[in-house]
C-alpha cells in the first residue's frame, strides 16, 4: 500500500481551494469590500505561519536543527551577497515567491542565483526555506488575488482559461522530465487545478436537490477518494493526475453536501492548516533527536502542536476575522473597483473561513 504522494495531494488541494474560495466569495463576502476578503485571507494564513517561523529560527540557532538546512548553511547564504540574503529573508518572512526558489540555485562563485537546471549552481535555493512546504501557500495567495475577478467570469470563460493553463502545463512537461518541477511551481501552469474547483462549485448548485441519490453519490465519492489516497500505487500511471483531478471535480460537491454538517469535518477542517504548517519541523526534530521513534508518537506530537496553534493563535484571530465580516456594511455592488459584487447564491448551510 503506497499512500498518495505529497506533490499530488497539494495539487488536489488546489482543486478544493478553488471550490471553497468560490463558495465564500459568493456566499460570505457578497457585497463586502474586496480588501476585506484579501486581508481576512492574510489573517488566516500569516499568524500561524509566523509563529512556526519564529520557533523554527529558535530551534535552528540554538539546537542547529533545520528541515533541509543548518545554522552554518544559513550563515553561508548571507555571505553570498546582499541580493541572495534579501531574497532568502523575504521568501521566509513574506511567503510570496517561495515557489520560485525551487527553480533556482545559489552559485557561491558568482554570489547570485542561477537556473535550477544549471549545473554550476552549488546549492538549491529552496533548501534555505525554514518552512519549505509553504511554497503552496505562496501559490494560494496568488489564487486568492485572482479569485474575486475569476468569479465574475462565465463558466465558459473559466473553462477556456482552464484549458489554456492545461495546454501550458503540457507544453512544459513535453520538454522533458527535468522540467516537471517547473510545471509544478509555475503559477499559470497550476492555475488549472484551482479553476477546476471553481467549476466544481458551480456544479454543486446543479445537484443540491437530488435528495437520496445525492447522499449515495456522496458516500461513493468519499469511498473513491479514500481509496485513491491509501492505494495510490494501483492508479499511478502517466495520466493519473488528470484522472484524479477529474474525480475530485465530480466528487467534491457530493462529499461536501454529505459532510457539511459533521462536527468532525468542521473540526478537522480547522486544524488541517496547523497540521500542515507544523509537521515538517516536528519531523526534523524527531529525526535529529531520536535514533528510533514510532509513527504513532510522531503523529501524536504533530496533532498536539497543531492544537496549540489552533487554540492559542488561530482561534482568537478567527473571532476577529468573523467580526470584521459581520460588521462590514452590506451594499449592492456595482463592479470590481471597490466591491466584489456577486449574485446571491443559495446558502450551503455552512460558514466557511
Amino acid at each position: 500500500m503506497n499512500i498518495m504522494p505529497g506533490r499530488v495531494a497539494v495539487q488536489l488541494f488546489f482543486v478544493i481551494s478553488g471550490f471553497y474560495m468560490s463558495m465564500i466569495l459568493t456566499e460570505k463576502y457578497l457585497g463586502k469590500s474586496i480588501l476585506l476578503f484579501y486581508s481576512n485571507r492574510l489573517l488566516r494564513l500569516f499568524p500561524a505561519y509566523m509563529a512556526v517561523i519564529l520557533i523554527s529560527l529558535g530551534i535552528l540557532f540554538f539546537l542547529d536543527i533545520g528541515i533541509f538546512t543548518s545554522r552554518q548553511k544559513i550563515i553561508r547564504a548571507f555571505d553570498s551577497g546582499p541580493w541572495v540574503a534579501a531574497t532568502i529573508v523575504w521568501a521566509n518572512l513574506g511567503i510570496i515567491g517561495q515557489e520560485i526558489l525551487y527553480l533556482l540555485k545559489i552559485d557561491h562563485s558568482t554570489r547570485t542565483f542561477c537556473w535550477f537546471l544549471n549545473t554550476a549552481g552549488s546549492e538549491q535555493a529552496w533548501t534555505f526555506l525554514l518552512v519549505p512546504q509553504a511554497w503552496s501557500l505562496s501559490m494560494e495567495l496568488s489564487f486568492y488575488l485572482l479569485a474575486p475577478y475569476i468569479m465574475h467570469l462565465s463558466t465558459r470563460r473559466v473553462a477556456i482559461v482552464l484549458l489554456m493553463s492545461v495546454a501550458l502545463r503540457l507544453f512544459i512537461e513535453l520538454k522533458g522530465p527535468e522540467y516537471d518541477l517547473l510545471a509544478r511551481r509555475f503559477f499559470l501552469a497550476e492555475l488549472c487545478f484551482f479553476l477546476t474547483g471553481v467549476i466544481s462549485y458551480r456544479l454543486m448548485n446543479k445537484v443540491k436537490e437530488s435528495g437520496k441519490k445525492r447522499r449515495t453519490a456522496g458516500i461513493v465519492s468519499l469511498a473513491v477518494i479514500v481509496y485513491a489516497i491509501f492505494f495510490y500505487d494501483t492508479i499511478d500511471h502517466p495520466g493519473s493526475l488528470g484522472l484524479l483531478t477529474l474525480i475530485a471535480f465530480l466528487s467534491i460537491p457530493f462529499i461536501f453536501l454529505l459532510t457539511k454538517d459533521s462536527i468532525f469535518d468542521r473540526f478537522f477542517g480547522k486544524i488541517s492548516y496547523p497540521i500542515y504548517i507544523v509537521h515538517f519541523l516536528i519531523v526534523a526534530v524527531f529525526e535529529e533527536s531520536l535514533e528510533e521513534y514510532s509513527m504513532f508518537s510522531l503523529m501524536a506530537v504533530v496533532l498536539f502542536a497543531a492544537l496549540l496553534v489552533h487554540f492559542f493563535i488561530e482561534k482568537p484571530i478567527d473571532k476577529w476575522r468573523q467580526s470584521r465580516v459581520a460588521e462590514s456594511r452590506q451594499e449592492t455592488p456595482t463592479g470590481l473597483k471597490n466591491r466584489i459584487g456577486f449574485e446571491k447564491a443559495p446558502c450551503c448551510g455552512r460558514v466557511i473561513c
